[in-house]
């Protein structure tokens, strides 16, 4: 396996939430007078800056070795239906794996992956943001079509039985694991991290990190459409 095949997606996640709380704390202050007093203003944290050599990125293939094979297949939808990767020929495919409850990473990538769309302006006919739940417990195909629907009516989620949604996960090498409960007593799961922007061959065009914001992804994906 070459070495990005060995790298442990829940390991990632902890890197980025770790990066998130660095960033939140290296957050600039400005200084104020206030009934003459001296006081601290937190400035709002902007979205990083891509490096040039991503925000003009254009498809020229991957600088690592990941062959998604035939991707997904047998995995149902929000409606029951049974979908493959092939189902979405000649369209992009935004894919990520999470779950549809999670207040985490997923809670910022999947508005991100819907805004991203919006901010391209395309229609989801040709661009789609697709969830892969990794808590096929929870997931069941109605309601995690009615959770997503509450992000964003763009986002399309599949589900299925353990074995598909596992093939699907080794396709990616996308890794997961449940490592607690909430104070509610819901699982929590430690899952893939980065979002992968599939072609209309089917065929994986790029991943990229959740923390680059809607703006930031739209900037890369604009340079495969």
């Amino acid at each position: 396996m070459a070495p990005f095949g060995r790298l442990r997606h829940s390991f990632l996640i902890a890197s980025f939430f770790v990066c998130a709380l660095g960033v939140a704390a290296s957050v600039p202050t400005e200084r104020v007078q206030a009934h003459g007093k001296e006081k601290h203003v937190g400035k709002k944290a902007q979205p990083p800056e891509l490096p040039a050599s991503l925000a003009t990125k254009t498809a020229t293939g991957l600088p690592f070795d990941l062959d998604i094979g035939d991707g997904f297949t047998g995995l149902i939808d929000s409606t029951g239906q049974t979908k493959s990767l092939t189902d979405f020929r000649g369209r992009h495919v935004l894919l990520f794996f999470g779950y549809a409850n999670c207040e985490a990473i997923c809670s910022a990538a999947l508005p991100d992956m819907a805004r991203a769309v919006e901010f391209i302006g395309v229609d989801p006919d040709i661009l789609t943001p697709v969830m892969i739940t990794v808590d096929p417990d929870r997931d069941q195909p109605e309601l995690m079509g009615m959770a997503l629907a509450k992000i964003d009516s763009r986002l399309y989620g599949l589900t299925g039985s353990k074995d598909a949604l596992a093939d699907a996960r080794k396709a990616f090498q996308v890794e997961t694991e449940k490592v607690g409960t909430d104070w509610f007593g819901k699982p929590i799961f430690s899952h893939g991290s980065f979002i992968y922007l599939i072609g209309p061959d089917g065929k994986l065009q790029t991943l990229m990190p959740p923390v680059l914001g809607p703006k930031g992804l739209a900037r890369i994906v604009k340079t495969y459409l």
